[in-house]
């Protein structure tokens, strides 16, 4: 079967996300996993706001939480700046950092993820890496998307990504 020219687009973009984040193979996790979402736990991980959030920080807040209570079917809860529980932390990049107002860092933590970004966009762009990537949501366009249902979302223990 011959694929036309938007067929290709899709099949190139699944083989780099594939590529790009082994996602086309079991990925395996010496150092453990830390489930951000687990059956066996009472909740999922919180999101947790920065210091000073600014409104895309918080719109990133409100999003993963969305999404990630829409993969998990469970209730995510979004907590104010400076809570000490365990969860996907929001932490505001430096600008030494060189993360620009895009970029992002995703690192595993004690009991949680840490989402580097600026105020600006860097925030926002690295929840919607962590529900693509462990999430399993996809964007196609704006009326397009799919968020699958899973039971469990973990990210590997070593994780350390920019």
């Amino acid at each position: 079967m011959k694929k036309t020219g938007f067929g290709w687009c899709v099949a190139a973009a699944a083989l780099g996300s594939c590529l790009a984040f082994g996602a086309c193979g079991a990925v395996t996790t010496p150092q453990g996993e830390i489930a951000l979402v687990d059956p066996s736990a009472a909740e999922p991980l919180p999101v947790i706001l920065p210091d000073d959030p600014s409104p895309s920080q918080r719109y990133a807040a409100e999003e993963y939480a969305a999404y990630m209570g829409r993969v998990s079917g469970r209730t995510v809860r979004v907590l104010p700046p400076g809570y000490a529980a365990h969860g996907v932390r929001l932490v505001t990049a430096d600008r030494a950092e060189g993360l620009g107002d895009d970029g992002f860092r995703l690192r595993a933590t004690d009991g949680g993820l840490e989402i580097r970004g600026s105020r600006v966009r860097g925030c926002l762009y690295g929840v919607y890496e962590v529900l693509e990537r462990f999430g399993g949501c996809r964007w196609y366009a704006s009326w397009c998307e799919r968020v699958p249902r899973r039971s469990r979302v973990a990210v590997p223990g070593y994780l350390d990504a920019v």
